[in-house]
């Protein structure tokens, strides 16, 4: 479990590093399910696990948030 939930955060990570982007933004890329699969609660569960990403990611120092856009910190 613990390695896909880093190969998961790494992904996110890098996708950040790409381009800063929302956390929308970041949904709508599926880093859990894969595009085009879909079901009512899909969408509430990829935000759910990229918030937790992205949470774990800032207190790591390796993201910050400005005005909605998540960014990598380099450094």
């Amino acid at each position: 479990f613990r390695e896909k939930f880093d190969m998961r955060a790494q992904a996110i990570l890098g996708a950040v590093a790409a381009q800063p982007r929302s956390l929308e933004e970041l949904v709508a890329h599926r880093f859990l399910y894969p595009p085009g699969y879909e079901d009512v609660y899909i969408e509430d569960a990829e935000r759910k696990t990229t918030a937790e990403h992205l949470a774990e990611l800032m207190a790591a120092g390796r993201v910050a948030l400005h005005e909605g856009i998540y960014r990598p910190v380099f450094g």
